[in-house]
């Protein structure tokens, strides 16, 4: 094969995007020791040898996941071909766009506070649903994922539209395969299983520990001990996904989680009870285990994939879990009846719980678990703030305190890493030196 036919090959869309692969020649190599070694070689294999590189790197730009031609591929260049651009001579040296920490984590931020708002909304919102005569959080769950279900088919269809009236119609198979997270090797079940059905059985064995841990503590108890999840999410991090321990992050966790300690002690504990600490204690590390696994799972979400994630377990939740409302109504457990249901107020929680969920899943996708899960930190004294100015409630000093202290923990943890490795820890050695 000769250079002539690998650029017809390649065509005109692969070209352009490896239109940032060049080739260095000998003469243009500025490490020496290694030109010495290119010297050797005679025209002919040299030519012969730059051929067989781009032979490669057509491969990879003509190959998506599973063997395919993939003209969607967010970034052809492996990172075999990212790491060979480090070798010095007579190989493809790759120039990587610039960074976009910041974007990233300015859009994961804005995620996340949209999150926190609707959850703290939905938890409002909740307060006024649950009366004597209407208890029943199963049915609410279920009620909810019955709606979460159309996530996906109103996706679809409101993105048909907008490229129909933009003039560029799409077809809705095409759609549908942009937007699926059911693109693996393996057999669909055990696909299935993996990365819908675990995370959703997680989910059910949690919030039902949680009710379970609500009838025997207080909920000040419950909401400051569920806050530890920062803490274990930043030590799963460490220890599962390799992240950099960085003192600062490890201040910042100390720090929200002292502020939460200070508005618990403010509000009071008026249980002795340990029965309810154990059990949201454990709900809580099942809860970090959880977002920690999705991020393995489902490391680079779009939002058209949130929608696909969203109502795949809704559908999972309907299809495996259908018995568990029916059966803590017929048991007793939860109390309610059709004419008692607060419809307006449900479907309003409903929505709120919505879009707190595309929330911590797109921001999943987008920044680390820690940082997401700092959304439970927020929620505290943001429900503080409401609970003053709506329900007069009384805002003493320990709260305003811990608060603050919450908010300056979660300002150090959006700081991005290499701004904390780059530009802090030069800072403080040469605070510390003089």
């Amino acid at each position: 094969m000769t250079i002539s036919d690998l650029n017809f090959a390649l065509g005109p869309d692969a070209k352009r995007r490896h239109s940032s692969i060049r080739i260095i020649k000998p003469d243009e190599c500025e490490h020496p020791k290694e030109t010495d070694v290119l010297k050797r070689l005679t025209d002919e294999e040299a030519e012969a040898f730059n051929e067989y590189l781009q032979y490669q790197l057509a491969g990879t730009a003509a190959a998506g996941g599973n063997g395919k031609v993939g003209d969607d591929l967010d970034d052809p260049v492996d990172e075999e071909t990212i790491q060979a651009s480090a070798a010095p001579c007579g190989i493809p040296v790759v120039e990587l766009p610039p960074p976009q920490e910041k974007s990233k984590i300015g859009l994961a931020v804005a995620v996340l506070l949209l999150g926190v708002c609707s959850s703290v909304l939905d938890q409002q919102l909740l307060k006024n649903v649950f009366s004597d005569s209407f208890n029943a959080p199963f049915f609410i769950l279920f009620t909810g994922n019955i709606i979460r279900l159309f996530t996906l088919p109103v996706y679809v269809i409101t993105v048909w539209i907008v490229a129909r009236s933009r003039g560029r119609p799409a077809a809705l198979g095409r759609i549908l395969r942009d937007t699926s997270v059911f693109k693996s090797r393996d057999p669909l079940p055990i696909f299935v299983i993996r990365s819908i059905g675990i995370i959703t059985s997680f989910i059910v064995l949690i919030m039902s520990l949680v009710f379970m841990a609500v009838s025997y503590a207080t909920v000040s108890e419950v909401t400051a001990v569920g806050t530890t999840q920062v803490a274990l999410v930043y030590f799963i991090a460490v220890v599962f996904l390799r992240h950099k321990v960085l003192i600062i992050k490890v201040f910042a966790v100390v720090v929200s989680l002292s502020g939460v300690g200070l508005i618990a002690y403010a509000k009071g504990f008026h249980s002795s009870s340990a029965t309810g600490i154990g059990l949201v204690m454990l709900s809580t590390i099942m809860f970090s285990f959880n977002i920690t696994y999705y991020k393995v799972i489902y490391n680079k979400i779009s939002f058209g994939q949130c929608c696909c994630f969203l109502s795949a377990t809704s559908l999972y939740m309907l299809a495996v879990f259908w018995w568990l409302p029916l059966w803590t109504k017929l048991s007793g457990v939860e109390i309610w009846e059709w004419k008692t249901v607060p419809w307006a107020l449900l479907l309003c929680s409903v929505a709120c719980s919505w879009t707190s969920s595309m929330s911590m899943n797109f921001g999943l996708g987008l920044a680390t678990p820690l940082l997401m899960s700092f959304g439970s930190l927020l929620r505290i004294p943001l429900n503080v703030v409401i609970d003053i100015w709506i329900r007069g409630v009384e805002f003493t000093q320990l709260e305003m305190l811990g608060s603050v202290l919450i908010i300056v923990g979660f300002l150090i943890i959006v700081i991005p890493d290499n701004r904390v490795s780059l530009k802090i820890k030069p800072l403080f050695q040469n605070l510390c030196c003089g």
